[in-house]
């Protein structure tokens, strides 16, 4: 059976698509802002106080099986992602971020490394561009699923931004602790505001980024495509009428890396499953939702 026919057997299977709404959040470019997975309105809306993701497998030729592996969304009470725990169960290994925010905007985040644990925190002009990026040592929580923020942490190092606006185009300097820019950013827009390219680079060495952006008829990204960089790739998305993204494939040299569909609850339209076909692996990953409701 061709991967194609395959994937939509099995989204058949898991439920018919149908129906209204958007959980997921759509993709953006690379903005300053916190891009969430799933979209703050839809959970607010619908009471969503968690998301489970677990993750199987099926090689060809064989039988489904399992990855030991869930992702974790919790979500505080104006929907936005408060901490995302991806678990391993039979590693015994959990990595977190917790999030935390100030109004819309992002002012800390904590991750957790081999070390403990280290967060990141944002200060905001008023045009709610970032003016500085925090980094700390922060004291280990007894357990990493239930975090909350603790006051006591070990100050590091604190980098700058600095923003200039040209016509259309927003350039940003990254500087280091010792207040030397080490990073420019420049983002393209067009006069309604879309994000068209992103162009990143480092002042001492030939390091680039470029990532190029093209929008379907609801103002929703349609592609990305990465001209320079380590992989140059080109990621295209498809959706429904009310924006509700339906596949998403990634191209790398001409060639299909892999092919993801979503399936969605007809009644309700939650997000039931992610279906990623990897063509040259012969492999197709399973990635299924349940909810906790407040």
């Amino acid at each position: 059976m061709r991967f194609h026919t395959f994937i939509t057997a099995l989204a058949a299977c898991l439920l018919t698509f149908s129906g209204k709404g958007q959980i997921l959040a759509p993709p953006e470019g690379m903005q300053f802002a916190h891009a969430p997975k799933f979209n703050p309105a839809f959970v607010t809306e619908n009471g969503i106080r968690e998301i489970r993701a677990v993750m199987e497998t099926k090689q060809d030729g064989d039988k489904i099986r399992k990855t030991y592996r869930t992702l974790v969304y919790r979500f505080d009470e104006q929907g936005r992602h408060a901490l995302v725990a991806d678990i391993h169960t039979r590693r015994r290994d959990t990595s977190v971020t917790a999030y935390q925010f100030a109004g819309r905007r992002l002012e800390c985040e904590v991750k957790n490394d081999a070390a403990g644990l280290f967060s990141y925190c944002y200060v905001y002009n008023e045009n709610g561009l970032p003016t500085e990026r925090k980094y700390a040592r922060v004291e280990r929580w007894r357990n990493l699923t239930q975090p909350e923020f603790p006051g006591k942490d070990t100050k590091v190092t604190t980098e700058t931004y600095t923003h200039a606006r040209y016509d259309n185009q927003l350039h940003t300097t990254l500087n280091n602790s010792a207040g030397r820019p080490y990073q420019k950013e420049i983002r393209y827009y067009n006069g309604d505001g879309y994000l068209l390219k992103y162009l990143r680079s480092f002042v001492m060495t030939s390091e680039r980024h470029e990532e190029v952006y093209t929008y379907e008829a609801h103002g929703w990204i349609s592609s990305v495509e990465v001209k320079a960089g380590r992989s140059p790739h080109r990621t295209v998305y498809v959706y429904d009428g009310v924006g509700n993204l339906l596949m998403e494939d990634r191209f790398e040299d001409g060639q299909m890396v892999y092919h993801k569909e979503f399936v969605y609850e007809g009644a309700d339209m939650l997000l039931r499953a992610e279906l990623t076909r990897r063509e040259a692996e012969g492999m197709l990953e399973i990635t299924t939702y349940t909810y906790e409701f407040r």
